[in-house]
C-alpha cells in the first residue's frame, strides 16, 4: 500500500489483517493459518461458456435428443478448472 501523507506507516500485522479481511470479503476460503501466514483458496466458479454449453445441450436434448455430448463436454470443462490459491504472508 502506498504511503499516504499524514498517516503513520502500516505495520506488518496491520497489513496482514487488512489483506486477510479483504480476501475473505472477496470470497476466498482459509485452508490453513499459521505463524508465517494464511493459505487461501478461491472456490471454483462456472465460466459463462460452460453455462452456455449446458443450455445449448439441454435445448439439443429437447429438440433432437443428442445434446448429451455437449453437456458432457461442458461438465468436463468445469471439472478441469483448477482452484486458485494464494498465500498471505504475515511479515
Amino acid at each position: 500500500m502506498p504511503f499516504i501523507t499524514g498517516q503513520a506507516p502500516e505495520s506488518a500485522e496491520e497489513r496482514y489483517s487488512r489483506q486477510f479481511k479483504e480476501a475473505l470479503a472477496q470470497g476466498w476460503v482459509v485452508l490453513s493459518e499459521g505463524p508465517s501466514g494464511a493459505q487461501m483458496e478461491l472456490p471454483k466458479k462456472m465460466k459463462t461458456q460452460t453455462k452456455v454449453a449446458l443450455v445449448i445441450g439441454l435445448i439439443l436434448i429437447l429438440l433432437w435428443g443428442f445434446g448429451f455430448l455437449v453437456i458432457i463436454a461442458a461438465l468436463i470443462d468445469y471439472a478441469m478448472q483448477k482452484k486458485e490459491t494464494k498465500f498471505i504472508a504475515r511479515a
